[in-house]
């Protein structure tokens, strides 16, 4: 997917193609992490039920005429179906524009600033690839209701069994007068967009740079509740539940990692997800993660259980015996914690994962075994968009890209996390450097990359290094 970006922050105009790892690197307020806010963003929750509001509220012109002749079949017959595949064929980039042409009416919002103006911001997808998007929408099912009570029959169906390519609607017509026409043409197309928007990414997730002191502030009781105010996937709390501007993506952080506050909730989602081979992959992603890159595990202490506080400990593996409370960890594992507690409880295959900076409070070795990691995450499904200023990451990004063509046997023994799923095609890999208001593309046909926005600055220390007397 190739995304063109025009007037955000400091970037002036470039173009992204979004690979299932993509990497920003540049030097400081180049526009990396709004770049990556903005471009995912448009995958979120966040912008469909922005763009659904706006819709079903008339305040757009667009119009899908497949949907709008299934409505009227809808209310002629009681029932109607419509191909959700050859739909998304026709009108997945439609859509995506359609989406992207609203963001700079709340990107100060989702960026959680009044005091700069993005009336010129433009982002608009030019190329899309269907073909594993059409995949995920056939292997999804759907059985969606609405009613104005919880008994009896509802008043609109959606049903979809898996790999069956059409969308079945069904009208009560008993109860069809219960609710305004109007109510029941939206949900319709709330259906629809949520089950297109599913297909381009299944969610969105968050580890901004502020990561590493809201998971201690959470485990602590400074935080008393998850912020949910227009978080990406809970609308369901009034203004007054936050009366700061924060962004988005540090409100959706938050709200995510406040299931450490609820042990019962947190115990039953891992047992349930482990029932579940798909997302069993992702809770074992997490044990292997926890052995390798915080060297301990966190688990919750029943015996170890203060009024109000999170039980949630760190137990060192070579000190198991002394739980330690989140809040007084060493600062490596407070922040790579967020991510543990994401692959044990909320990642899936097909989402975005926007990581900033990772390699703050690492040393380069685990800089090192944390890209290792998170080409393993990506072949596991997941998408990756990163920014970093890590030499490390990228140079050793380039031997994982080598090393999954090489032929050597057991080639993956001469790395830190020694195994094989750690290797990354190139194919699956973009990396673009920001600079001067661009963004130029710096992954050669070859797998090398470009890293002379950082080598450069080593030639100047040691020249300055040469010229002390």
């Amino acid at each position: 997917m190739k995304i063109d970006i025009k007037n955000m922050g400091a970037v002036k105009e470039g173009q992204v193609e979004i690979k299932p790892l993509t990497v920003f690197i540049g030097p400081n307020n180049s526009g990396k992490t709004w770049a990556a806010y903005a471009i995912s963003s448009i995958f979120s929750p966040f912008s469909w039920k922005n763009y659904t509001k706006d819709f079903s509220d008339g305040f757009l012109e667009e119009k899908y005429p497949e949907i709008d002749n299934l409505i009227d079949i809808f209310f002629n017959r009681g029932n109607a179906n419509l191909n959700i595949v050859q739909f998304f064929k026709d009108n997945s980039i439609f859509y995506i524009n359609n989406l992207a042409k609203l963001s700079p009416s709340w990107m100060n919002y989702f960026l959680g600033t009044d005091n700069v103006s993005f009336e010129n911001l433009s982002l608009s997808c030019i190329e899309f690839d269907t073909e594993h998007s059409i995949e995920r929408l056939l292997e999804l099912s759907l059985n969606s209701k609405l009613s104005p009570d919880e008994e009896g029959e509802p008043i609109v169906r959606a049903n979809k069994n898996k790999q069956d390519p059409f969308i079945y609607f069904y009208l009560s017509e008993k109860r069809k007068s219960e609710l305004p026409r109007r109510i029941l043409i939206n949900s319709i197309y709330e259906i629809l967009f949520h089950y297109i928007h599913r297909g381009l990414y299944f969610n969105v997730r968050y580890l901004p740079a502020e990561r590493t002191g809201f998971v201690s502030l959470l485990a602590s009781e400074v935080i008393k509740n998850s912020p949910k105010k227009d978080s990406i996937l809970d609308d369901n709390t009034s203004d007054e539940d936050i009366d700061f501007l924060m962004p988005i993506p540090i409100i959706d952080m938050i709200r995510c990692l406040g299931i450490i506050k609820t042990p019962a909730k947190y115990n039953s989602t891992i047992k349930k997800r482990m029932n579940d081979k798909k997302k069993q992959t992702f809770f074992e992603l997490a044990e292997f993660f926890e052995n390798t890159l915080l060297g301990g595990v966190l688990e919750y202490e029943e015996d170890h259980v203060n009024k109000g506080v999170s039980n949630l400990c760190y137990r060192y593996d070579k000190n198991k015996d002394v739980p330690l409370e989140l809040q007084v960890v060493s600062s490596t594992v407070k922040d790579l914690a967020p991510l543990s507690i994401y692959l044990k409880c909320l990642l899936n295959e097909n989402e975005l994962l926007v990581i900033d900076e990772p390699e703050m409070n690492l040393h380069p070795i685990n800089q090192a075994k944390f890209i290792e990691f998170l080409a393993m995450l990506v072949n596991a499904g997941v998408n990756v968009l990163l920014t970093t200023h890590s030499p490390y990451i990228t140079n050793h990004l380039e031997n994982l890209i080598k090393a999954y063509d090489s032929e050597q046997t057991n080639i993956e023994t001469s790395f830190y996390l020694k195994r094989r799923e750690s290797l990354i095609s190139k194919e699956s890999v973009s990396v673009y450097n920001f600079g001067n208001g661009c963004i130029e593309s710096i992954l050669g046909e070859n797998g090398d990359i470009d890293l002379e926005s950082f080598s450069k600055v080593g030639e100047e220390i040691s020249e300055i290094y040469y010229e002390i007397e």
